[in-house]
């Protein structure tokens, strides 16, 4: 059985003769930091609770980033407790 493809050339998406749309997104390059146990913490509540949120920041190709930022303000708040303590 052989298909022929009648696509359309869309910005990110391909339209076939089936009217199937397969969309192509494409990931920018993020920050090449690790997240460490805060940033993982908030991806779960993330995933778990705040699901739209979580797919907002994924498909924008800023996940990464974001939970860089998250860990490094956690820490810095973990740090000025310990100094008052």
């Amino acid at each position: 059985m052989v298909f022929k493809y009648d696509a359309l050339k869309l910005p990110g998406a391909t339209i076939h003769q089936y009217k199937a749309i397969i969309i192509c997104l494409t990931i920018s390059a993020e920050r090449k930091k690790p997240i460490r146990i805060w940033g993982q913490r908030h991806l779960l509540y993330f995933k778990e609770c705040r699901r739209i949120t979580y797919l907002d920041i994924l498909t924008s190709g800023n996940l990464n980033s974001y939970l860089v930022d998250i860990d490094e303000q956690t820490e810095e708040i973990l740090n000025i407790e310990l100094i008052f303590m």
